[in-house]
């Protein structure tokens, strides 16, 4: 239990920091760089309160998905897609984190 309370707050605190990161921060490193390493840690604390004995190749498995949404935004799925709506937009910002915590 104690792993998991640790899991917990980490994620907590780490989930504050990249709404902070969103909301307030405007400029070329913050935001792109720090906040993708931090959402890495992000889904990692996320998966761990679910498993707190952890699974041996655990973070490999986050490392595929972080370079799989990098890819996708390389490609600028969003613009190939289309969509200039910036509602469809949001909506798709609050799909994408519930699939980085669904991992």
């Amino acid at each position: 239990m104690k792993k998991r309370i640790f899991y917990i707050i980490s994620f907590l605190v780490i989930f504050c920091i990249e709404v902070f990161i969103a909301l307030y921060v405007r400029d070329s490193f913050v935001r792109p760089y720090m906040g993708d390493a931090l959402v890495v840690v992000l889904v990692y604390s996320f998966v761990r309160i679910f498993i707190p004995t952890g699974v041996p190749r655990l973070p490999f498995y986050v490392f595929l998905f972080a370079c799989f949404v990098e890819v996708l935004q390389y490609f600028q799925l969003v613009e190939t897609l289309g969509i200039t709506n910036r509602a469809l937009r949001i909506i798709l910002l609050w799909s994408r984190m519930y699939l980085y915590l669904s991992v």
